[in-house]
């Protein structure tokens, strides 16, 4: 199998980001699709503890909500999948072109992390 040209990875890597553009709006606009009908149906059917912020998936009491919208959850869970496969994809032709050109993914130094006592004593 003949190697891709570094002009190919190029435009591979180009064709991803747009790709990956559009997926992440579609993420974007399912998570709000999906938002909306979790609070329509708080607003029709009530919440079942008001001052609890997002839904608790082992607790009982969110059955009815998430029954009502899991086709909506489940697209969106498919998009962002599909938004994270892309950009596996972008990673991988980013690295071939990287290796191509003599590149190599270098690990940042560690931090230097000043330790003090309470008193203010440092211990190094």
């Amino acid at each position: 199998m003949k190697k891709p040209t570094k002009q190919q990875l190029i435009e591979r890597i180009a064709e991803l980001s747009i790709e990956h553009c559009h997926a992440h709006y579609a993420v974007t606009c399912l998570r709000e699709d999906y938002k909306d009908e979790v609070f329509r149906y708080f607003r029709a059917h009530g919440e079942p503890y008001p001052n609890r912020h997002g839904i608790d998936y082992s607790d009982p009491a969110y059955d009815g909500v998430i029954r009502a919208t899991a086709q909506s959850y489940e697209r969106m869970s498919e998009a962002k999948r599909h938004r994270y496969n892309i950009k596996r994809r972008i990673d991988t032709a980013v690295r071939n072109l990287m290796s191509q050109c003599g590149e190599q993914l270098k690990r940042p130094a560690p931090a230097v992390v000043k330790r003090a006592t309470l008193s203010g004593e440092t211990l190094q």
